[in-house]
């Protein structure tokens, strides 16, 4: 039994993607580069938008990031 009106449902976003300013890009860099300057091997690949939010919460950054 076929049903050849079937159309699948569209999924739609809430909210549009972030775009970091140049200035949040700057302050998180060098954040970054403030925690790992003295044990480089300590940076991890980031593999999540929770590695960033960790790195900033521990750094004390400005910077919210929509989830």
């Amino acid at each position: 039994m076929e049903n050849d009106d079937y159309q699948p449902l569209l999924r739609r976003r809430r909210n549009s993607n972030l775009r970091w300013t140049e200035s949040q890009v700057l302050e998180f860099l060098e954040l970054v580069l403030d925690l790992v300057k003295d044990v480089p091997e300590s940076l991890e690949k980031p593999t999540a938008q929770k590695f960033y939010a960790k790195e900033m919460e521990s750094g004390g950054a400005t910077l919210e990031l929509a989830y």
